[in-house]
């Protein structure tokens, strides 16, 4: 790492603590004093460094910091104030140097963080090398079996963690040389272990696919940094999926023919037969589905064409029509709510009663609640068990406020586990229920569709 990525002078601690206005960018050299919080699920870690004279202890926090107590890092970042634990850094960079002291290495091996040495055994080799204890394990593991207790099959331990903490830390380095942040570089490693470097050198845009929180653009800015072309085959195929990405986010299933190679070709600033030629791999390759003018993600295709297959068969199979007569159940529900019904909704309640599926549509005012508050009355006296689903919390909400029946989300309803990554709801599991009714079904997107009309 080169310290020259500091811009200016560097800025002490204490310098960037008494500071007014924006703080500058600071950098910090220390040891590891403990880690006061760290979150199993964000990597948020809130720690202390105890730098080298400095009679107190500087606070710093970071997302995916790979460190651990003992350990002696460089840090740059920014201050900043923070209710709870006050004024600290918040990491931006950071790199792991080797502890030069005969203390620090003790420290540094104690903590843990070399399997097979604690603190005892930290003590002893200290006790045996001195400050060149490190050098030892790196260089001359054999002299490790001089150490009372340490036999053969405990050096090779030490010996073969030792080489992957290294690793480790050239990867980290490697990452945070080109341009990725600490937190995205533990992410990085968390996903490809060993393998990371080889993965970004062959394909970095593979982070835009498997890493949550890198999106096309930083992907891209790290391929550059790499040396990537600008015409480069990868390149193309992964701005064709990021164009069909951001229309998927927008609301399409598909994207015209014309249009993605229009908007990729300007995206990406490169030939327009260079996206054409993209296209038909990824075509080649199953990652996009084209037809006709039609390109889709295969997820979205799947979805779409599950959807139609799914309603076409639930149409296709005979059913007993509801025994109402449907001329006494206007009569009654008029009646009944003290309201008349207008010849459509009379006509869509003799639909819904012969129907296997039906979709009620209109705008504001027309009057979908009254019809469906009719049609649920007479389903409840016919003894009919009734489901009301809607896509949101809030759509729900306003049902059951609509219907004076209970309303869940579809996903509630369908029973989502974050254990079994999907809904417990399906083929094999369907809902129970003779009619099932789904407000707002133009706010559900496609995929959730799918799901509902398997289950």
């Amino acid at each position: 790492m080169n310290d020259d990525w500091v811009p200016g002078r560097q800025t002490t601690i204490r310098d960037a603590l008494d500071a007014q206005g924006e703080d500058p960018l600071v950098c910090a050299e220390g040891t590891v004093e403990r880690i006061v919080f760290e979150s199993q699920d964000s990597g948020f870690i809130v720690a202390r460094l105890q730098e080298e004279g400095k009679p107190y202890l500087t606070t710093f926090v970071g997302n995916g910091l790979a460190i651990s107590p003992g350990e002696t890092i460089r840090i740059w970042g920014r201050c900043v104030d923070d209710k709870k634990f006050g004024r600290q850094i918040r990491v931006e960079k950071y790199q792991t140097v080797m502890p030069a002291t005969a203390s620090a290495i003790e420290k540094y091996l104690g903590s843990g963080l070399i399997e097979g040495i604690g603190p005892t055994f930290a003590k002893r080799l200290v006790d045996a090398f001195g400050v060149e204890t490190l050098r030892i394990i790196d260089e001359e593991p054999n002299r490790l079996r001089s150490v009372e207790g340490i036999g053969r099959k405990r050096a090779q331990q030490i010996r073969t963690a030792w080489e992957a903490q290294k690793a480790i830390q050239s990867i980290m380095l490697f990452l945070q040389g080109h341009g990725i942040g600490a937190a995205q570089a533990a992410k990085i490693y968390k996903r490809y272990g060993d393998a990371a470097v080889a993965v970004l050198r062959d394909n970095p845009y593979r982070l835009a696919d498997d890493i949550a929180g890198i999106a096309f653009k930083s992907a891209d800015a790290i391929a550059n940094r790499l040396g990537i072309e600008k015409d480069s085959p990868k390149r193309a195929a992964a701005g064709v999926l990021h164009v069909l990405g951001e229309s998927m986010f927008e609301g399409h299933v598909f994207a015209s023919a014309d249009a993605l190679l229009r908007t990729t070709t300007e995206l990406l600033n490169v030939n327009e037969s260079v996206v054409a030629d993209a296209m038909l791999a990824l075509e080649r390759e199953q990652r996009i589905v084209k037809e006709e003018d039609r390109v889709y993600l295969p997820q979205l295709h799947a979805a779409e064409t599950g959807c139609a297959l799914l309603i076409k068969r639930m149409l296709s199979v005979p059913h007993e029509p509801v025994p109402i007569v449907v001329e006494r159940a206007i009569e009654w529900v008029q009646k009944e709510f003290k309201i008349q019904l207008s010849p459509e909704q009379k006509k869509a309640i003799q639909t819904a009663c012969h129907a296997k599926t039906m979709i009620i549509t209109g705008g504001p005012g027309t009057g979908k609640t009254t019809l469906l508050n009719s049609l649920l009355a007479i389903f409840a006296k016919k003894g009919l068990s009734l489901i009301l689903a809607a896509p949101t919390g809030r759509a729900a909400k306003r049902m059951s406020e609509a219907t004076g029946r209970e309303a869940k989300t579809i996903h509630r309803l369908l029973e989502w586990s974050p254990k079994a990554g999907g809904f417990l709801r399906n083929e094999a599991n369907p809902l129970n229920a003779d009619i099932v009714v789904i407000d707002e079904t133009s706010m559900v997107d496609i995929n959730l569709m799918h799901s509902l009309l398997k289950a």
